[in-house]
């Protein structure tokens, strides 16, 4: 029998997810105020950059592909502890062997094509290096995050966050003097790990998690698990290959020019992090078992619903955080070392990622369906079209509009890729309904 809808918790879930990003919301603010925009800030912000683009290839695969599969056991606790601990177990020398061939080509591929200087190269990869501790737990912190979405428990995902910044922030007011941008990665790598450790006390008192592996569930599992998460860690590579692009567009138009795009697109992921944790998860959990318990028509009808819903409350939040910009701009950032051009600059880059909040946040769903579907060839080949329709229109609006083609290059390229996926989702039902 299918979940009952009101066991939903937007509300609840979206308010602690306010709660949750509070300090993530703060700290681009206190990283403008004590580094500013110049080389040192901008290596920080390459580097990080980078982290996030390896942990996107591995994190999304638990927290998002992984859900629909233990969704099938969510009856039976210790088997889905099991299936997360085990799949974990067998990712993580994979993991490690990424970064480590990042590592060893990040400076490199830095000296031959970027527009940075041989010191700001050498900090990069320093902070690279810095960031394993972060890059580790926060794929561990995914892995358990699956099995609170599994049971419905979004509250600890959505809060943890918050315990990640304090010790950022914390790290930064002690520690920015002697350690400069240093600072901000010993508070990430020491907020991932309270992350990770809260999170499994917290799944353990509830009897939902322990240390046990069943690996003969595992071999029935692995090998459909790992073709999935195969193509799905091609795609999210391509997508956090979009972001990384971005910085390195920006490298090239001057010093200060990847910190400025850096802050705006911080602001950006207030309402994009809020989106994802608030209710991007529970339509995931939703969906995954409504398709699994109910039949295909009413798995449809309830995407539909819930999407045009979405559609509908993300233009009224991008139509409000547009006009008001400019205030939200100078308030939060303007008593820092930031000028009044900067300033000017950063309100008109987020003005332009705002335009295009809603066709990401629906992208996000549609891909969503997609990993209830198990389309992950489909995420895939479009993954890739938007990381080189990316490249193409930063290569000809850069030209054009500076900094802000980046931005408008953003925002068109995510209209595209979600007109694309509707007319994909719109020709498999219609598919599905001839073949019935």
């Amino acid at each position: 029998m299918a979940e009952p809808r009101e066991k939903r918790p937007f509300l609840s879930t979206s308010l602690l997810t306010l709660i949750g990003r509070a300090g993530g919301m703060v700290l681009p603010i206190v990283i403008g105020y004590f580094y500013g925009a110049g080389s040192e800030a901008d290596a920080f912000f390459f580097a990080y950059a980078v982290i996030l683009t390896l942990v996107g290839l591995f994190m999304p695969v638990f927290e998002a592909m992984l859900v629909p599969i233990l969704a099938e056991y969510r009856s039976e606790p210790e088997k889905v502890a099991s299936l997360s601990n085990g799949l974990l177990i067998l990712s993580l020398p994979f993991v490690a062997a990424v970064f480590i061939l990042v590592g060893v080509l990040l400076g490199p591929i830095l000296q031959k094509g970027s527009g940075f200087g041989t010191e700001s190269i050498s900090l990069v990869t320093g902070l690279f290096w810095e960031m394993a501790p972060l890059y580790l737990f926060g794929i561990t912190v995914a892995a358990s995050n699956s099995v609170f979405y599994t049971h419905r428990l979004f509250w600890f995902p959505a809060l943890s966050p918050v315990f990640r910044a304090a010790c950022v922030i914390g790290s930064i007011f002690f520690g920015h003097v002697t350690g400069g941008v240093h600072a901000i990665v010993w508070g990430l790598s020491l907020g991932e790990f309270v992350r990770w450790i809260l999170g499994l006390g917290v799944l353990f008192k509830q009897s939902l998690w322990r240390w046990f592996v069943g690996w003969k569930e595992i071999r029935e599992k692995a090998r459909g698990f790992f073709k999935q998460a195969a193509y799905q860690s091609v795609a999210f590579l391509a997508l956090h290959l979009v972001f990384l692009t971005d910085q390195w567009f920006a490298a090239w138009l001057g010093e200060g020019k990847l910190s400025l795009i850096s802050y705006a697109n911080r602001l950006f992921q207030i309402p994009h992090q809020l989106a994802l944790a608030g209710f991007l998860q529970i339509f995931l959990t939703s969906w995954s078992h409504k398709y699994h318990d109910g039949s295909k028509k009413e798995f449809r009808l309830r995407v539909v619903k819930d999407i045009r819903i979405v559609c509908l409350v993300t233009l009224l939040i991008s139509l409000v955080l547009f006009l008001l910009r400019g205030p939200i701009v100078r308030t939060l950032y303007g008593f820092g070392g930031l000028s009044g051009s900067d300033l000017e600059m950063v309100s008109s880059l987020f003005g332009w990622l705002m335009f295009g909040f809603t066709p990401i946040v629906v992208n996000l769903l549609f891909v969503r369906v997609l990993f209830v579907l198990q389309k992950s060839v489909v995420f895939c080949v479009q993954a890739w079209m938007q990381f080189f329709l990316n490249i193409v229109l930063n290569w000809l609006l850069v030209s054009i509009y500076g900094l802000q083609g980046i931005a408008i290059a953003t925002t068109a390229v995510s209209i595209l890729m979600t007109l694309g996926l509707l007319g994909y989702l719109k020709f498999h039902w219609k598919s599905s309904e001839l073949e019935n």
